[in-house]
């Protein structure tokens, strides 16, 4: 099956429905998934800690389902609170619910973006700005 038609057909699908596919830039990862930084990488070392003593508790056996979403499930119920995900956002500077409904806009400056593949973006929001001043 030709990839390029499946890649087209979603997009067709996506602009009926109203729905934009963002391409991040390269490197901003670490910026634009703040999750990552502060619960992900908390659940990863609680987890392997747990399947550390699992496996030591359990010499020689296989880690069924059953045991693997006990394991996750421990350390998702202290990693993935409401608390924690705001710590992440706010770490990353991109949502912090202490200053209501604030987004930060420069989480990721335009420095980090290819100027040839912004100019696009930045004139749609500018024909917008102009339209709705008209």
């Amino acid at each position: 099956m030709d990839m390029a038609h499946i890649f087209s057909r979603s997009c067709q699908i996506c602009r009926r429905n109203n729905v934009t596919i963002l391409k991040l830039p390269p490197h901003t990862s670490h910026m634009l998934q703040p999750l990552d930084k502060a619960a992900f990488n908390g659940m990863k070392v609680s987890y392997d800690q747990n399947l550390v003593k699992w496996q030591r508790d359990h010499p020689g056996d296989i880690l069924s389902k059953k045991d693997f979403v006990c394991l996750l499930s421990k350390v998702w119920e202290t990693y993935l609170t409401p608390s924690m995900i705001e710590k992440s956002f706010k770490s990353n500077g991109i949502f912090d619910l202490s200053v209501p409904m604030r987004v930060n806009p420069s989480v990721t400056p335009h420095s980090k973006f290819e100027p040839d593949k912004l100019r696009p973006y930045e004139e749609k929001k500018r024909n917008k700005r102009e339209k709705a001043t008209s």
